[in-house]
């Protein structure tokens, strides 16, 4: 198989170490470059554009992905796009195909096989994750959705990767402020996941004003730190969050306490 020359787009750089085991294991392409910005990703295009297929997340740091996608296609209409993004939502997909992506990709999908079909034949159809059906709604309307915010790339894909193997809908952010700025103009979640430390507004400040939001008043709150005693649990428990558990734990221990607040929400 010829090899196919592969850019990664996104600013997480944990999920580009696991999607580049996985086009490994895939086999028939070379990972060429890596960027974690749309700024970063379109100045390298310009000087250098002899990629065979960019997979683009759809949620940057500094700009959309979507947005991202339509200028490198204006300015090369040969690229080969394919979106990934942890979000199934109609509205993403289309924007992106529409953007001229040759596909969408949910991150967490059993995405093998697709992937050996694009790397041996990138210019052959639209491709999807299975999950997706591009022709109507979502085929998952009815998951539990939870908000998820820890600043540690790491921490934030491992619990995202967690939640979504329990078939978890996930809305993660990297900061408070984000998720703040999300809230205020979504519904609430089914739960609300938190670190404790975090830069600019912690754990226990961000669920203070989160609790501001009418639909958030009553979601419960678990918060995850790698301190914790007494004191902090006392503090939590009079900021309204219902559980605090103590990193690192076990997958099974995390998905115990998320399914006990989603649930019963109480501990």
């Amino acid at each position: 198989m010829e090899q196919k020359k592969v850019i990664l787009v996104d600013d997480k750089k944990a999920f580009r170490q696991s999607f580049k085991l996985l086009l490994r294991k895939v086999g028939g392409n070379q990972v060429i470059a890596e960027y974690g910005s749309s700024k970063e990703f379109l100045e390298a295009l310009d000087k250098d554009c002899n990629a065979d297929i960019i997979f683009m997340d759809i949620e940057l740091p500094d700009n959309s992905g979507i947005e991202t996608t339509q200028k490198a296609i204006t300015r090369y209409p040969g690229l080969i796009i394919i979106g990934i993004s942890l979000y199934d939502e109609k509205i993403y997909i289309d924007s992106m195909i529409k953007a001229g992506a040759r596909g969408y990709l949910l991150k967490f999908s059993d995405n093998f096989s697709i992937l050996e079909t694009i790397i041996r034949h990138p210019n052959a159809e639209i491709f999807y994750s299975k999950e997706i059906n591009p022709t109507g709604n979502k085929k998952h309307s009815d998951k539990i959705r939870i908000l998820l915010v820890d600043d540690s790339d790491s921490s934030l894909f491992v619990s995202e990767y967690t939640l979504k193997c329990e078939d978890f809908e996930v809305i993660p952010f990297s900061s408070a402020q984000k998720a703040l700025k999300f809230a205020s103009s979504s519904h609430a979640p089914k739960l609300i996941i938190t670190d404790y430390l975090m830069p600019k507004t912690g754990g226990m400040e961000f669920v203070e004003k989160i609790r501001k939001f009418p639909d958030y008043k009553d979601v419960p709150v678990l918060m995850t730190s790698v301190k914790v005693n007494p004191e902090i649990e006392k503090e939590a428990l009079e900021k309204g969050i219902n559980l605090v558990l103590k990193k690192p734990f076990s997958q099974n221990t995390f998905i115990a306490a998320v399914e006990k607040l989603v649930f019963e929400k109480k501990v």
